[in-house]
């Protein structure tokens, strides 16, 4: 919190600094940025996901009920985050509100997640048709590892542009649960390959997010908060 207030005043005087004083206030920025996602929510978020993906496969898999159902949670996923950072993380933090340079920034971050996306989608498209030539043999590991490569990359990415280095664990988890469900259905006898898959994954991320959280809460208890704090 601290050094958001300190950000703040010294931008105020920025105009007349020298360009080694900007840079320190570039990396009080960074710090500032970084504190508001200190507190494991977007991680929790991206657990929660793959544990309610897991549980739908499972359904889909053993017929239990529609497995539509599943979908509804994850539309209502973001709820962990909105809800938590309003009664979690304001209350310890402030309101952080950023200017027009860490905006543009996340900005690359959605166009770099779309990109990403529609890159491996692209690959999928050409390794699952006949357009490039595979065996079938080694089809669904090479589907599956396109796949899990896109992921990976995808939330590196995000994690690099979000200074989050979490999100490369996350990613790898992700993309492990995605080669495991291929190797399980075609090496196991499991009624739910991807209900086990995609599970485990979900709740080794969950746990890893409650341990952020908990940290977040013993190093911010919530005390002599200002209100807002402006980050421009």
């Amino acid at each position: 919190m601290q050094s958001l207030m300190i950000y703040r005043c010294y931008k105020e005087i920025a105009g007349g600094m020298e360009t080694n004083e900007t840079t320190d206030l570039q990396t009080i920025e960074r710090k500032a940025f970084k504190s508001t996602q200190d507190d494991g929510l977007l991680e929790m978020q991206f657990g929660a996901i793959l544990i309610i993906l897991g549980i739908t496969a499972y359904i889909d898999d053993t017929g239990i009920f529609n497995h539509y159902y599943g979908y509804l949670f994850i539309i209502a996923s973001p709820l962990i985050v909105i809800l938590g950072r309003r009664y979690i993380t304001q209350p310890r933090l402030g309101h952080v509100r950023f200017g027009v340079d860490r905006q543009k920034r996340l900005a690359k971050v959605t166009l770099i997640l779309s990109a990403s996306v529609l890159a491996g989608l692209m690959m999928f498209i050409l390794a699952a048709t006949d357009v490039i030539r595979i065996p079938d043999y080694v089809r669904p590991y090479i589907l599956s590892a396109i796949i899990a490569g896109t992921i990976f990359l995808t939330l590196a990415a995000m994690g690099y542009f979000m200074n989050n280095p979490r999100f490369v664990v996350i990613g790898a988890i992700f993309a492990g649960s995605e080669l495991s469900i291929t190797i399980l259905k075609l090496h196991t006898d499991l009624v739910s390959p991807a209900g086990v898959a995609l599970t485990t994954g979900g709740v080794l991320i969950t746990i890893m997010a409650a341990w952020v959280l908990a940290r977040f809460l013993r190093d911010h208890p919530r005390e002599n908060t200002p209100k807002e704090v402006q980050v421009a």
